[in-house]
């Protein structure tokens, strides 16, 4: 059965309704920045009720996406690789599970964003009017609980009996819906460019100010280094590219180098003691992580096993202190709490050299994709703004594989997929892949 009607009251005749993959995508698009705000774990919710629900509409309108691209092969190879972890992973059950469920959102996410190619020209406008009233609900959201004093956040705490004890928490529990925020900026103001430039412009200044306004630095770094990324590539489209693609190979291969050439955290509070408190803690973290890729360079420790190095028993208190004997930071943590807060590291420590030439593989396709679109310099430098700014946030921040961050970039990555291939065209007119 491929079409429902929907009787209404009082009507002559029903209307009919067909699924449409234009559907789910206006319905995420709209729901992603006001969950993420509030719920951020939904996201992994909306993120397979959108996948199913795509590949439902897909099936029952007969025109299923073409998957087929290197980024496919990257992501099949990671993916084995994973699952053949849990054989010599210290941790086989979760690994192997873990697997299991990286599997199935690489291909979700390979559906939501290969589908855009198939949208007619009504489920492109439903999709943009979706995102662009689903970016100012959300941003309207952050601006009222950052400036106002977590209204809406501290009564959705009372309502499910867990009110904040201490106010000042409540604006640590923005981290995630500003860091999905900050890469959601992107398709949505390339959308307003289309329509209204000056209140493109406008809106991109407000952007940076609720982003401002949060606690965490990582959205505020990633939507800058976005920005100049944007910049530069509409200046020098084809470097742009070059130069992305040089930034994912030489970073995936310095990964484990890097924090063995910064000094230890003792001597960096002592020579640096004004910085941030997270950058000595980033620090500490990487470079136990670093430890543990030298264990088990070319395999690694198993998927998904950085979480259990270190349990809460392995919890020291320490503090650092400048020259003067003046104490600047008190760390109160594992060595590694749950994940080593970078991306790259992270597959290093698990999956090994094999996983991690796998992960840049995986980002270099993504990067080709972007060069190799066919659509509006704009567009490219669009796409290389979000892929600059969610490539920082993941280097320095979520664990990779927690499922609301990893669904959150595939389905940001759906919605620049769609607004990059976005035409005037006739309704049934085909549109360029991006992925």
């Amino acid at each position: 059965m491929r079409e429902t009607n929907f009787p209404m009251l009082g009507a002559s005749r029903a209307i009919r309704f067909r699924l449409r993959e234009g559907h789910v995508l206006a319905a995420a698009a709209f729901l992603l920045v006001p969950v993420a705000t509030f719920v951020p774990r939904a996201l992994a919710v909306i993120f397979a009720a959108s996948a199913v629900a795509t590949i439902i509409a897909a099936t029952l309108n007969r025109r299923w996406p073409d998957i087929r691209s290197p980024l496919v092969v990257g992501l099949a190879l990671f993916f084995l690789w994973g699952l053949a972890s849990a054989a010599w992973s210290i941790t086989p059950g979760e690994s192997g599970k873990t697997a299991i469920s990286l599997g199935a959102t690489f291909f979700g996410g390979l559906i939501l964003v290969r589908t855009v190619a198939n949208l007619g020209a009504a489920e492109w406008n439903l999709f943009e009017r979706s995102l662009i009233a689903g970016g100012i609900v959300g941003y309207s959201i952050l601006f009222i609980e950052l400036v106002g004093g977590h209204p809406l956040q501290n009564a959705v705490m009372k309502a499910v009996g867990r009110p904040f004890t201490v106010p000042s928490y409540a604006i640590y529990f923005l981290n995630p819906g500003l860091a999905i925020a900050s890469l959601f900026a992107w398709p949505w103001l390339l959308c307003l460019w289309r329509r209204a430039p000056l209140l493109a412009a406008a809106a991109a200044v407000g952007i940076g100010v609720i982003v401002g306004l949060g606690d965490a630095e990582a959205p505020r770094v990633g939507l800058a280094l976005g920005g100049v990324a944007c910049l530069a590539a509409l200046a020098f489209p084809r470097a742009m590219v070059w130069a992305a693609g040089a930034l994912v190979g030489l970073g995936v291969l310095a990964a484990p180098l890097l924090p063995k050439a910064l000094p230890p955290t003792a001597e960096l509070v002592r020579e640096a003691p004004n910085l941030a408190p997270s950058v000595y803690h980033r620090i500490a973290i990487w470079q136990v992580a670093v430890k543990h890729v030298e264990q088990a360079p070319i395999l690694g420790h198993g998927f998904d096993t950085a979480r259990a190095l270190y349990g809460k028993e392995t919890k020291v208190e320490r503090s650092f202190y400048d020259k003067e004997g003046v104490r600047r930071w008190v760390s109160q943590y594992e060595p590694i709490p749950l994940h080593p807060h970078n991306g790259i590291l992270q597959i290093w420590l698990e999956l090994g050299t094999v996983g991690a030439l796998l992960g840049g593989a995986i980002l270099l396709s993504v990067v080709r994709a972007i060069g190799r679109h066919g659509g509006r310099r704009l567009d490219r430098a669009m796409a290389l703004g979000v892929f600059v700014a969610g490539l920082f946030i993941a280097s320095v921040s979520f664990g990779i594989w927690q499922s609301w961050w990893l669904c959150g970039l595939w389905l940001v990555g759906a919605f620049t997929a769609a607004v990059m291939c976005r035409e005037e065209r006739a309704p049934d007119r085909q549109t360029e892949h991006v992925a």
